[in-house]
């Protein structure tokens, strides 16, 4: 048999078989063909994602396959650029806002709750004895009959919201390291011990002069203040710290240190004006004033305004 016949013969065959299967006269065009029995062939066709998704061979279909796992062969290096504002020091952002802030203040809002509840008739006649002399004396009777837990609290409040102010003025003083719940502990603890040395101090000086009841007075009057002043500059300490803008520090940093002032200042005049209303403005009363009161502030704000500014 020559070629000829051969091709002729595989022709005729291979048209018969096209015939009566069509699928497999489309054979050319697809990739593989898989009989899995005799009533059934399967097909894989590439880049015909639906026809191989819906293929009995679920186990190799491309549809199945991106659920794999996949390990990539080549790994991208890390790209050096000088002045890529994410790493170049000229360029880099320094936060001075941090969340200790607010967990600070959302505290003293909480200690602030339970002072109220606990103590409730010694917060009313504190925030009336503010301005009713007569409410004061019964804030001192009440003081003789019952503990000093609830004066301990208030004055905590206050100290609290003060190193609250100190910090904020070490920040806007530019100070950025200092900017830490650490710091602020820190600060407290010096707070409260400068505090109680000059206490301290106060009850050796009116006990040698015989005037103990002038500084119990005097002491309750500066929780009074400082209580008020804890609330009033706890939120805008606050608001202050988060929506300052920085880059004119300059003005701000006076702000905060001239709230400070305030806050120690019309605390000694409220202490002035309670002298006054005791009828006990003598020698004694004002030296312990001008002594133990006035000069260890003023030498405390004298510091801060020449080693921070």
């Amino acid at each position: 048999m020559n070629s000829k016949v051969k091709c002729i013969y595989f022709f005729v065959f291979w048209m018969f078989s096209s015939i009566q299967n069509p699928l497999i006269a489309q054979s050319s065009e697809l990739d593989t063909i898989q009989i899995i029995d005799s009533n059934q062939i399967s097909y894989s066709r590439s880049g015909f994602r639906f026809f191989d998704s819906l293929s009995k061979d679920s186990g190799t279909g491309r549809f199945k396959s991106a659920l794999n796992w996949q390990t990539p062969s080549d790994k991208a290096g890390r790209i050096y650029e000088p002045y890529s504002p994410f790493i170049h020091e000229t360029y880099l952002r320094i936060s001075r806002v941090k969340f200790w802030f607010f967990a600070v203040s959302i505290f003293v809002c909480l200690y602030f709750i339970y002072f109220r509840a606990a103590f409730a008739k010694q917060f009313q006649l504190r925030m009336n004895s503010f301005i009713k002399q007569f409410y004061f004396e019964d804030l001192m009777r009440e003081q003789a009959i019952s503990s000093t837990a609830g004066s301990l609290h208030a004055f905590m409040l206050g100290l609290l919201v003060f190193c609250q102010g100190i910090l904020l003025y070490l920040v806007a003083a530019d100070y950025n390291r200092l900017n830490s719940i650490y710091t602020f502990i820190l600060a407290l603890v010096v707070t409260g011990v400068f505090n109680g040395i000059l206490l301290f101090i106060q009850w050796i000086f009116t006990q040698s002069m015989d005037v103990g009841g002038l500084l119990i007075r005097q002491f309750q009057r500066q929780i009074n203040v400082n209580l008020i002043f804890a609330l009033i500059c706890m939120p805008v300490f606050l608001l202050s710290y988060y929506n300052t803008d920085y880059s004119t520090n300059s003005s701000w940093l006076k702000i905060i240190f001239s709230t400070l002032i305030i806050w120690i200042s019309i605390r000694l005049l409220y202490q002035v004006y309670g002298l006054i209303k005791d009828n006990t403005l003598n020698f004694t009363a004002i030296l312990y004033l001008c002594t133990l009161e006035i000069i260890p502030y003023l030498l405390l704000l004298k510091f801060l305004g020449i080693n921070i500014t």
